[in-house]
């Protein structure tokens, strides 16, 4: 049987998801350099097809993007590339909800729990049943300080 070929976008998709399982279920010792080892990987295959100075359509140019920059959230400190990469790719498609749910997370590692607020609820604007986001949203929720009791009110019933 032929071995399937890849595209780069299928294969940088495929190493994100490494990641991801990585960055939940993988705590040995060694966890943060295989992390950082597989984000170089994904970065050094994103390197193959430039974004800058190169004309493509929007669409192309939003995911190469979107890759870029969720690939850099996986990084354990917050890194104003991974926001810069998401960021664009949001300003080129504002419905890859996948951009807005990154940039969240983005965000709330920098601790800016408002934009991140805002970043969920814009993806949920495009799929408002989507339960990683809903997740994601009432945890920022809870998180915001609120010195007014109604606005406190507010985010709990938004975070249920």
């Amino acid at each position: 049987m032929a071995e399937e070929k890849l595209t780069l976008e299928e294969t940088v998709t495929k190493i994100i998801t490494d990641i991801d399982l990585a960055d939940r279920c993988y705590f040995a010792k060694d966890r943060q350099k295989v992390i950082k080892e597989m984000i170089d990987k994904s970065i050094t295959i994103l390197d193959q097809k430039p974004t800058e100075g190169v004309e493509m359509e929007k669409k192309e140019k939003a995911n190469l993007l979107y890759l870029r920059g969720k690939s850099l959230m996986f990084q354990p400190e917050y890194t104003k590339q991974a926001e810069d990469y998401l960021s664009k790719a949001i300003k080129l498609m504002p419905t890859k909800k996948e951009a807005w749910d990154s940039l969240g997370h983005v965000y709330w590692k920098k601790n800016d729990l408002a934009a991140s607020r805002k970043c969920f609820e814009g993806s949920l604007e495009h799929d408002e049943k989507n339960i990683e986001t809903l997740r994601s949203l009432s945890m920022v929720c809870r998180q915001i300080p609120e010195a007014d009791d109604k606005k406190r009110k507010d985010n709990f019933n938004l975070s249920i």
